[in-house]
């Protein structure tokens, strides 16, 4: 049985995040198997290379789509959701998802508290309205998890009008659809840091973060970049 597997779906402008990525979980000893879906990438073989160096306990799935715009942004999202819902179904102890642009500061040690939760996600509040951000989870890899996945991939494919977001939205169904048959944690606040701009101001990461969740502005900044690691040489 692979005790896990972290997974993350990614486009060839998302290479330098996804690079960054697996070295950090590489200095914090992470023990998991990386699942690595590259959508529309060029030197294939190359690119293998590098991220083998890296992380070698990875796996790589090729894909290629003669998508772009939002179809193509769209694509990306079912294509997080579709794997997540295949590895479920695979022995496996528990599965992360990821997305690229994160930063990996400490050891995830609330791996650990898998063994009481279905699931553990970060929820936000904001105006009233509750959401779910997909961008970070932790799967236990129980019966019900997997009928779960199976579901939210299913909700998302029969939504009419997929718009961004869509794998939040359709995530909240999901779970909102189970809140009686799953238990859930909220992710705490140190593993969802984003970092953010409020007003123009830029509010920093802060340094006991386990994980640094790049979105909008904050990845953008000379505190994040500063702390990406940069891809290898190859000879």
């Amino acid at each position: 049985m692979t005790t896990g597997y972290i997974i993350s779906v990614v486009d060839q402008k998302y290479l330098p995040y996804l690079i960054s990525l697996l070295y950090s979980l590489r200095k914090q000893s992470a023990m998991e198997k990386f699942y690595a879906v590259l959508i529309n990438f060029q030197e294939k073989e190359k690119i293998e290379k590098k991220l083998k160096i890296i992380y070698p306990n990875i796996e790589i799935k090729h894909e290629n789509v003669l998508l772009t715009g939002q179809k193509f942004i769209h694509y990306c999202m079912h294509r997080r959701i579709y794997y997540i819902s295949q590895l479920m179904h695979t022995d496996l102890e528990y599965l992360i998802y990821f997305d690229a642009d994160i930063i990996v500061r400490k050891p995830l040690s609330i791996i650990n508290e898998l063994n009481q939760v279905d699931l553990i996600v970060y929820k936000k509040v904001y105006k009233g309205k509750t959401y779910f951000k997909s961008g970070v989870l932790f799967i236990n890899h129980t019966k019900v998890m997997v009928e779960f996945c199976d579901k939210w991939q299913e909700i998302y494919d029969s939504e009419k009008e997929i718009l961004l977001g869509s794998d939040q939205s359709t995530l909240k169904t999901t779970i909102e659809l189970f809140e009686n048959k799953i238990l859930i944690k909220q992710l705490p606040d140190e593993y969802f840091d984003t970092g953010r701009e409020i007003r123009h101001k830029i509010i920093p990461f802060k340094d006991d973060s386990i994980l640094w969740v790049g979105k909008g502005p904050s990845k953008n900044t000379p505190q994040f970049i500063s702390s990406m690691e940069k891809e290898p040489t190859i000879l």
